[in-house]
């Protein structure tokens, strides 16, 4: 068992907006991050109304990380994103099972508790490495970042072909 990629590019996004004085873009968190952009916006909209990731608008915008989001904990990032279930009840419906799990879900919920609680003893402000520079580990090389795209369309050829005038035509 292990992190879903939506919550290992959440706890990603918020490690580096955590180590950002300002606001980053959409744009720039995906490069540094190396996680697809369209997948971030998502991920970003889902931390924004959990109220840990505050958007900023205008020319300076983007989005960095709330009050809140500092202090937060690991498993409130998760469960922003891709919460952790717990087992409460048999999920086949067993009527022997009602009041009680079986040893199967019983050890699978157990190892979900263990797994809570490490995820709710980490806090985002403790797994900032402060002797890192800004860009840390998240910076991709050169190579792998991509060409910003102009938003403007590019220049058309003239592909019209120039008409051909026949000797016979005149004749």
């Amino acid at each position: 068992m292990g992190f879903s990629k939506t919550a290992e590019y959440a706890l990603r996004a918020m490690v580096h907006l955590a180590r950002r004085p300002g606001a980053v873009t959409a744009e720039a968190l995906s490069v540094t991050t190396r996680v697809p952009g369209p997948y971030l916006a998502k991920i970003l909209r889902q931390l924004t109304r959990a109220g840990l990731v505050s958007a900023v608008r205008g020319k300076n915008g983007g989005c960095r990380l709330s009050p809140a989001g500092l202090e937060a904990t690991v498993y409130a990032v998760v469960q922003a994103v891709d919460p952790v279930c717990r087992i409460h009840a048999c999920p086949l419906g067993v009527p022997e099972h009602d009041g009680k799990l079986c040893p199967l879900h019983a050890a699978m919920d157990a190892s979900f508790s263990l797994l809570e609680a490490s995820f709710k003893s980490a806090r985002m402000v403790d797994l900032i490495d402060c002797d890192m520079p800004a860009n840390g580990w998240l910076t991709p090389p050169a190579a792998d970042i991509p060409a910003v795209k102009s938003r403007r369309a590019p220049a058309r050829k003239n592909t019209a072909r120039p008409a051909v005038v026949s000797a016979s035509a005149g004749a």
